[in-house]
């Protein structure tokens, strides 16, 4: 699939992308790190602006991160350690045998989930890992999830029929013939302290929200403001915000 093929929900907020997406614990990582057979090169596919590759160079000797969209590769993260490429998921580029682990986050929905399987099988080694994992909204405390219910509402029916993996968790996604075997995953939560303005820059950073935009001209996350500033209270104050990580696994079997 060439690069220009690929359904592009996120060039035109990379740049909120970068700002406003939550990182990952370093407990998701220790664990899918201490299922690999080694550690000499990971693979961060559809990396976005790098949040997950920014955690592996920690493990290894190279990492390597690709992502189908310029625009996000031209925003990521200043990380001399990791080596940015312009892919596809379906055709990277790299080596076959190359990597210990791939990583995906938050993008297999996105993906031709057969040929980036198969993809995926030609690139690790024998032994090695693949890592994918997803999240929805954020959980908040009752009192304050009300704030962005109405945002919520005006973005239904602007999604990507795609993004029914991510609401079924990714529980029904099958790694098929291409030599994967899928391998027990934990329930893992990731947790921040965020005022309103940073819970906001999150809504917009959504493909739905982009999609409304593009639709109405106008962006959902100001025009519901004030109701949200009205049960969040002072913007600048922080309240714990959370988010289920939903983490499917799979070692090569060969």
């Amino acid at each position: 699939m060439p690069v220009s093929d690929f359904e592009d929900q996120f060039s035109k907020q990379a740049d909120r992308y970068r700002k406003f997406r939550p990182g990952y614990p370093d407990e998701l990582f220790e664990y899918i790190i201490a299922l690999c057979p080694a550690r000499t090169m990971a693979w961060d596919c559809a990396t976005g602006n790098g949040q997950a590759a920014a955690k592996l160079i920690a493990y290894f000797d190279h990492v390597v991160a690709t992502d189908a969209s310029n625009s996000q590769i031209e925003n990521a993260l200043d990380l001399n350690s990791v080596e940015f490429r312009v892919a596809t998921a379906e055709s990277s580029g790299l080596a076959s045998a190359s990597a210990d682990l791939v990583t995906v986050a938050n993008a297999l929905h996105w993906f031709d989930k057969t040929r980036f399987f198969q993809e995926t099988a030609r690139v690790l080694k024998p032994g090695g890992i693949l890592a994918c994992w997803c999240y929805e909204a954020f959980q908040t405390d009752p009192q304050y999830k009300e704030a962005f219910s109405p945002i919520y509402k005006a973005m239904d029916g602007h999604w990507s029929a795609k993004l029914k993996d991510v609401r079924d968790h990714y529980q029904n996604i099958d790694f098929g013939e291409c030599g994967l075997t899928e391998v027990e995953a934990p329930r893992m939560q990731m947790s921040l302290d965020w005022d309103l303005n940073q819970c906001l820059g999150f809504l917009r950073s959504w493909s739905a929200c982009q999609n409304y935009i593009d639709r109405f001209g106008t962006d959902p996350t100001e025009q519901f403001y004030d109701h949200a500033r009205s049960i969040w209270g002072d913007a600048e104050t922080k309240h714990q915000v959370s988010w289920n990580i939903h983490l499917k696994l799979a070692r090569k079997t060969a």
